[in-house]
């Protein structure tokens, strides 16, 4: 389907016609949009792609003449996160085969490629045949005119039989009762030390690990700033609990950290102990709910609406906590009243998860004789991450990101990483991907050395919701990307981030990564608000945005030198390659300057033009020269 743009009114200007013909697109066909300059074909396209996004759709532009604008599309409502744009640099041979692999990698709700004035085969007609514009060149008040100053529980008997040789007894959930005293039984023989350092400050985890493993074997990674230590069978190694503490705390003073200890029967009661008490805090065993009853019921780390509740009843410290009746708190909360109470009491039977090291992902391979070419080392690649692979599936693990270094014949050493859009496990997408890395930055002589790591991240089982659009499958879209990067190069595929800075077109492309299920209400997850998300920062221009929708820019990459002829001191005239005119309407000049403090400052003005064919263009002016900076779609 092919619609002209060519009589219809600028959907930069008329929001009721913008939406009228957005309802004119079908979902699943192929659409062509035609006109000449300054039709409002770029503002369609950018309203089709906002509309398709703001469902919660994919959508992907290769930009063929390299003229997208990431801030007005931004000012238009797309958000650049869900945007893929590649960039053919101006070469169209490449943008038609770019289209060509996305169309058949499904998932996105929209794919457009853009021409530019090369897919246009309808010409801006002559001055001489269009009825009305000498009429609209005897002054300002033209209707374009007027906008060009707008920039814009398990078993269900609920019982759990232990049997012995000898005969069954059953272990009941309710509060009080068989729990209550084998939780009693295993803090008495159970003595866990707590080592807590204020603060969420990660870099000091590691070496929290490490002081704990140097005094027991059995430690658990609590969060941050706290690590677990089983006690048990350590008096004749280190003495006794006091000696223990002294040394943790010692050790953790060479951080230059304010650490606290706590030791008590439970996980539970050695952390109220640590965050309630002084440096050094030991619990005598089955005290546990004494010595902890003043400690605040903060330590229990309650939810708002827990918190408030127990407000009103007064419940202040752990020991108020504990004192309660158990039937009648087990009444009012649930299940999870008894669980706070045994908690505060410090009965916690949960045995320690004991920590390991993360493994390391890393692959490496020699080659004495040295690789030269591309292919082999391809091979060789393919190899390691088939390796790297097949070990992280055996983890349940997927792979963020890819690392490799490479041994060179010259003695020097050549780095290199990529991303997938998705944590992949995939051998076949993550060659693929490696081979195209390889490609785009190849080694520049004989690789004697490689080693392949792959950086492990857990992805969970999300079920898609029925309301969402589909998404592309991270190994499909992961393949596409890395034929994409062989066609356009790595830096020219990605997500736009518009730069905080006053410089015109200053925009960073970012790997384009598929983003995390949204929020289901359904499940009570909470609502998405798309209105209090951040989509790109967009810096102050100096100019009103307007009302109405946002009219495109097409950029020019680089900007084209023109030949302007100035009267009383205003744009009159200009001559560039493929574009002259006589300028019938203008508005400026906006200066635009900033960044004195580095050493690249820039300062330039700014107009914006309407020629007598109807064109509108941005012209700047730095120095003595003119510049074709965007042209108004």
């Amino acid at each position: 389907m092919a619609t002209s743009t060519e009589s219809l009114p600028p959907p930069g200007w008329d929001r009721e016609g913008l939406d009228g013909l957005l309802n004119a697109f079908p979902e699943g066909r192929l659409s062509e949009i035609v006109g000449p300059r300054s039709s409002g074909g770029g503002s369609l396209l950018l309203a089709l792609l906002a509309r398709a996004a703001s469902r919660g759709g994919l959508v992907a532009l290769v930009d063929g003449a390299d003229a997208f604008d990431p801030e007005t599309a931004a000012r238009a409502g797309l958000d650049l996160r869900a945007l893929l744009w590649v960039r053919c640099g101006g070469r169209l041979p490449p943008a038609w085969s770019a289209a060509d692999l996305l169309a058949r990698c499904p998932g996105f709700a929209a794919v457009a490629l853009d021409l530019g004035t090369a897919g246009s085969a309808a010409p801006r007609p002559s001055p001489a045949t269009r009825d009305g514009q000498r009429r609209r060149a005897r002054g300002l008040g033209a209707p374009r005119a007027r906008v060009l100053d707008r920039r814009a529980p398990a078993h269900p008997s609920r019982r759990a039989r232990l049997r012995s040789p000898r005969a069954p007894f059953p272990l009941r959930p309710a509060p009080g009762h068989a729990r209550a005293r084998l939780a009693h039984r295993v803090a008495d023989v159970t003595r866990i030390a707590c080592l807590f350092i204020p603060g969420d400050d990660e870099r000091i985890k590691p070496a929290l690990l490490e002081i704990a493993l140097r005094h027991s074997p059995s430690v658990e990674d609590g969060g941050p700033g706290i690590v677990y230590l089983d006690l048990g069978g350590l008096e004749r190694l280190w003495g006794g609990e006091e000696e223990i503490a002294r040394r943790l705390h010692r050790a953790a003073r060479e951080l230059d950290a304010a650490a606290r200890i706590g030791i008590a029967g439970s996980r539970a009661g050695a952390r109220f102990a640590a965050r309630a008490g002084g440096d050094v805090t030991i619990v005598p065993p089955g005290l546990d709910a004494r010595q902890l009853g003043l400690a605040p019921l903060a330590l229990l780390g309650l939810g708002p609406e827990m918190a408030a509740r127990l407000g009103r009843w007064g419940i202040r410290t752990l020991g108020e906590l504990a004192d309660l009746p158990v039937s009648g708190l087990a009444e009012r909360l649930g299940n999870e009243g008894p669980r706070l109470q045994r908690l505060a009491r410090g009965e916690d039977a949960t045995p320690l998860r004991l920590w390991t090291p993360p493994p390391v992902f890393e692959e490496s391979a020699d080659c004495s004789w040295g690789v030269e070419t591309l292919e082999p080392l391809g091979d060789l690649v393919a190899g390691l991450a088939e390796m790297l692979c097949a070990r992280l599936r055996r983890h349940e693990l997927s792979a963020d990101a890819f690392e490799w270094t490479c041994r060179l014949a010259d003695r020097a050493v050549h780095e290199g990483a990529c991303a997938p859009a998705a944590p992949l496990a995939d051998s076949a997408a993550a060659a693929a991907l490696l081979r195209a890395s390889l490609e785009a930055r190849p080694p520049r002589a004989a690789v004697e050395a490689i080693t392949l790591r792959a950086r492990p991240v857990r992805v969970g089982n999300v079920q898609p919701r029925f309301d969402e659009p589909p998404r592309p499958s991270p190994r499909l879209l992961t393949a596409a990307l890395a034929r994409l990067s062989v066609l356009v190069g790595a830096r020219g595929i990605g997500s736009p981030v518009i730069l905080d800075t006053h410089r015109p077109d200053a925009v960073r492309m970012t790997p384009f990564l598929l983003p995390s299920p949204q929020p289901s209400p359904q499940r009570g997850e909470g609502a998405r608000n798309p209105s209090k998300e951040n989509r790109n920062p967009l810096p102050h221009r100096g100019r009103g945005q307007g009302e109405g929708a946002i009219l495109a820019v097409r950029r020019m990459r680089p900007p084209r030198s023109v030949e302007v002829i100035l009267a009383a001191g205003a744009p009159a005239h200009l001559r560039a390659a493929g574009l002259a005119g006589r300028i019938i309407a203008g508005a400026g000049p906006w200066r635009v300057s900033g960044e004195w403090w580095t050493e690249a400052p820039f300062v330039q003005d700014e107009w914006d033009v309407e020629l007598d064919d109807g064109t509108l263009c941005r012209l700047v002016r730095a120095g003595r020269g003119w510049r074709l900076e965007a042209v108004y779609d």
